[in-house]
């Protein structure tokens, strides 16, 4: 017998483990996450995995009754704490008693959430306090439905499973799901839900946030969250069939079920049409490779799918409302929205990768970077020498319209192995304004706010893929340096700071990579010399803007503080060792060619001068940088930023800078 449990607060907590999810909206979570979880575990690796969104209407008022309880389910959905999470136009109660709207995501060729679902923790491996042993690993049935905000430990695959289920309650307007699953490995099938509001109060007791839809026994009475899943297969039969949901006992797979589906202006997760766009922006890459079939039913029953072999067809057409989406959310980017010329420009960019147009496509092979030096510093090594025949080819057919298609590899050191070769491959060409964007996958995700859904220069397409087949250390990496969103390559991650060396540079690399190549393919050979003799010139006598030349004296600069590296691209700052700790200490650094602006200026320097307020061309460990600081005129000046030292150990990586020009950077430190 189901019934739902609400759990008695021992502790007041609130966590923001739903931020980076609440913040994107329910349109993109639920149009990302899902899939991605189900092309993580597929059963037959020959077939794809077939994902399908469907939406009811369900009008069994009394039965809807019985999965939505006055008690306890809507006196705590409704606590006063919780109204602020309700996103209805009217009661809970006049919705049931009209009857509502589910959203259903099915998944199919997939293992099911497997593993013993009684389990409430990982299980370490003996003499060890955080390796998790095989079992623990494979049960994704606990890190799914036990675990919040812990990453399932799968090298290559998952992410955040702990928190990437935020994504299911959080489309709804109730914080509400259910879930039916059949292990592929037991045949076992299993009914449970949940809710995700605040912790709040009924009847003057304090509640935890969250609700447990489970049997109606719990398996360990002193621990309520010990809730055991339903087994009793009328049960399941009688929720299948309200529902609407197909999964057997012998359909091996997941079905999430969402009541009350967000129903916001553009970016809810009600709207079919849109849910199909999101999907297809997202994971257009895996349907055209035959790893996922996408289908979409509409309410009339109507089904529309999307695979390997129609993909191409659609988008070529018109038939898909494209001009319905935003391409900004509250300013930020929406991962969501993509355009028909940007779809069919993708699909181009895949065929060149894949080798299918091999007449249009000219291949070059990058050079690999060496361990023990940051990867942005070895650009001028990994590209190919400019007078090689290879290289003069390449850039030919570039400036002909030619897909350019670069293989190359990264050292990657994890700081408890050596350093090994991680690979990627990038293809790029010319193409008009409407169809550019920089396109970057990590197996079979986009990261779509990598570059903003920008172009990597000027009128030129790209797509830039890294596998973890064949356990690609890189992908492995990368997959750690994502949030819980897995919308980007943060360089801030905690994972990604503790598990490697360079972790910071390598994003850039790979962001920047594509970028170089145009620039070497567009440079002449009389703008490609050597002009980096007098890069960095770290005068004590620093300019202040005032009269007479002589800055005052906590202006000055101990240059002992600093350990200042070049590159073909710009500079490696870093603390000089022995030097003094210059935690809480600011600074104004200066960039120009070849000489920096005064350091007040009374207008703000032209930015067709020099620009380095682009954030991807920084790369911050220890300390902060802001692009805040402004000349007399009170505009901000783009040609500096400010640097805020946080730790003893700090490094400031810049590389932004145009190789062919000569360029100087000053220190100046703020004044207390």
């Amino acid at each position: 017998m189901a019934k739902w449990h609400a759990v008695k607060g021992n502790k007041h907590v609130e966590t923001q483990a739903d931020r980076d999810f609440a913040r994107q909206g329910p349109l993109v979570s639920i149009g990302r996450e899902p899939p991605q979880n189900s092309t993580d575990n597929r059963v037959d690796d020959t077939k794809p995995v077939t994902i399908k969104y469907s939406k009811k209407h369900i009008t069994d008022t009394e039965t809807l009754k019985k999965f939505f309880p006055q008690t306890p389910w809507i006196s705590h959905v409704t606590s006063g704490r919780n109204k602020s999470l309700i996103k209805l136009d009217k009661s809970i109660g006049e919705h049931l008693e009209k009857g509502i709207d589910v959203l259903i995501i099915e998944d199919y060729n997939c293992t099911g959430l497997i593993g013993d679902p009684t389990q409430l923790f990982p299980n370490t491996v003996p003499g060890t306090d955080d390796e998790y042993d095989e079992d623990s690993v494979k049960n994704t049935f606990m890190w799914f439905m036990r675990i919040l905000g812990d990453s399932k430990p799968a090298s290559g695959k998952g992410g955040s499973w702990g928190l990437g289920k935020l994504a299911i309650p959080l489309a709804s307007s109730v914080r509400t799901f259910f879930c039916v699953t059949t292990q592929e490995t037991s045949g076992n099938r299993y009914l449970q839900g949940q809710t995700h509001v605040k912790n709040h109060t009924r009847n003057g007791e304090w509640y935890e946030g969250i609700l447990y839809f489970a049997d109606d026994k719990l398996a360990d009475s002193t621990n309520p969250h010990s809730w055991q899943p339903i087994k009793d297969k009328s049960e399941i039969d009688q929720f299948c069939q309200l529902f609407g949901v197909n999964r057997g006992e012998t359909h091996s797979g997941t079905s999430f079920i969402i009541p009350l589906p967000r129903l916001d202006h553009k970016s809810g997760a009600s709207n079919m049409k849109h849910i199909a766009l999101c999907v297809l922006a997202n994971y257009a890459v895996p349907i055209m490779d035959g790893l996922l079939t996408l289908i979409i039913e509409l309410e009339d029953g109507k089904e529309f799918e999307f695979n390997s072999k129609n993909i191409s067809k659609i988008l070529s057409t018109d038939i898909l409302p494209w001009h319905e989406m935003e391409l900004t959310k509250k300013s930020d980017v929406n991962p969501a929205w993509s355009c028909k010329e940007r779809m069919i420009e993708l699909l181009n960019l895949h065929n060149a990768i894949n080798g299918k147009i091999p007449s249009e496509t000219q291949k070059l092979e990058l050079n690999a970077t060496k361990a023990g030096s940051d990867p942005p510093n070895q650009y001028q090594f990994v590209l190919p020498d400019k007078e090689s025949e290879e290289f003069k080819i390449a850039r030919e057919e570039f400036h002909k319209g030619s897909f350019i298609k670069a293989d190359g590899s990264i050292a990657v050191k994890r700081k408890d192995n050596e350093p090994s070769q991680g690979k990627y491959s990038i293809v790029l060409r010319k193409s008009d304004n409407l169809s550019a964007e920089a396109h970057y996958y990590r197996d079979q995700i986009s990261l779509p706010l990598v570059n903003k859904k920008e172009a990597i220069s000027t009128d030129v397409s790209s797509l830039l893929i890294v596998s973890s087949e064949n356990d690609n250390p890189l992908g492995e990496m990368l997959r750690q340096s994502e949030g819980p969103a897995h919308l980007e390559w943060d360089r801030k991650e905690v994972r990604l700071k503790d598990y490697y060396e360079y972790g910071h540079g390598t994003i850039n690399f790979l962001r920047d990579i594509g970028k170089k190549i145009v620039e070497a393919f567009n440079a002449t050979s009389s703008e490609s010399e050597e002009i980096w003799a007098d890069l960095f010139n770290l005068q004590t006598s620093l300019d202040s803007g005032g009269g007479g030349g002589k800055p005052p004296k906590n202006n000055l600069i101990n240059q002992r503080n600093f350990s200042i590296t070049e590159s073909s691209t710009g500079f490696e700052i870093m603390p000089r060792e022995g030097c003094e700790d210059l935690t809480g200490r600011e600074y104004v650094l200066r960039i120009g060619y070849p000489n920096p602006y005064s350091l007040k200026p009374k207008k703000a320097p032209d930015p067709s001068w020099i620009n380095v307020h682009h954030s991807s061309n920084w790369s911050v460990d220890g300390a902060s940088i802001d692009f805040d600081i402004t000349a007399h005129d009170n505009e901000v000046c783009l040609d500096r930023v400010r640097v805020t030292i946080h730790d003893e150990e700090f490094k400031i990586i810049y590389s932004g800078l145009d190789e062919r020009k000569k360029g100087q950077m000053k220190l100046d430190k703020l004044k207390s």
